[in-house]
């Protein structure tokens, strides 16, 4: 008995191929069908947190951010219908795939910067008396945020690699492509409450998602009675930590 996989692909009787193209039109039938099941789970995941955050926050519908992401939620849900009914050729399947995709981390990435400003008026409302424009506050609230950012990328692009058939190389590309964003975005743009994000005075290393960095520098020496006996600690060096930010 042949293998599957030593017989050509045959296409389905009556169907036509796709001019300039290798695929049959089962392929193209099945790319299609996929690609729909992508974007109606992008769908209900995004319109499942908008009904919980519209339960837990109603008044948060009226911010920049969730406006924002309700306008991609809507988004997501035309992608998922567009791609449900008709017949949709291999290239334009494809436009529809990286083209949402790419919409999806810009919605991402930006919003995140709405949130970030979001976050340091809830941290400086739950402790009193903390400055709202401390810089230890904001890269605190800057690292919180676009690790969840980060985090959510790496969700959409397991979803994409689980439900798209795609080879290694696509996959590679696109995630190369759509992956430095969510680095650069709060890099370069500073948190946001309206309008649109500005970019930041001043860059520095510290503005990486990482947070703000400590730096380990050897402590200076003001006396001789400081330094401890090396009898009593061996092999250890005198350390203070310096804040970069």
């Amino acid at each position: 008995m042949r293998g599957w996989y030593n017989e050509p692909l045959v296409e389905a009787e009556g169907a036509e191929p796709i001019r300039g193209s290798s695929h049959s039109e089962e392929e193209r039938a099945f790319l299609q069908q996929r690609v729909a099941l992508l974007w109606r789970a992008v769908f209900l995941i995004t319109l499942g947190t908008d009904v919980v955050e519209l339960l837990l926050d109603p008044a948060s519908f009226m911010r920049t951010g969730p406006i924002l992401d309700r306008v991609s939620t809507l988004s997501f849900g035309l992608l998922w219908l567009f791609c449900r009914r008709g017949h949709r050729s291999w290239r334009v399947l494809l436009a529809v795939e990286w083209v949402g995709l790419a919409m999806v981390v810009a919605v991402i990435t930006l919003m995140g910067r709405y949130l970030t400003a979001e976050v340091i008026a809830h941290f400086a409302a739950a402790a009193p008396g903390t400055d709202p424009g401390s810089l230890a506050l904001s890269k605190a609230a800057d690292a919180y945020v676009s690790i969840t950012c980060v985090l959510g990328g790496c969700l959409l692009f397991v979803l994409r690699a689980a439900l798209v058939p795609s080879p290694p190389s696509r996959t590679l590309v696109l995630t190369s492509l759509l992956g430095p964003p969510f680095v650069a975005v709060p890099f370069f743009f500073a948190p946001a409450s309206v309008g649109a994000p500005a970019l930041r005075a001043t860059l520095t290393r510290a503005d990486v998602i990482a947070g703000t960095p400590l730096y380990i520098a050897p402590e200076p020496i003001t006396s001789p009675e400081s330094v401890s006996p090396p009898s009593r600690q061996p092999g250890r060096l005198a350390t203070r930590v310096v804040d970069l930010g």
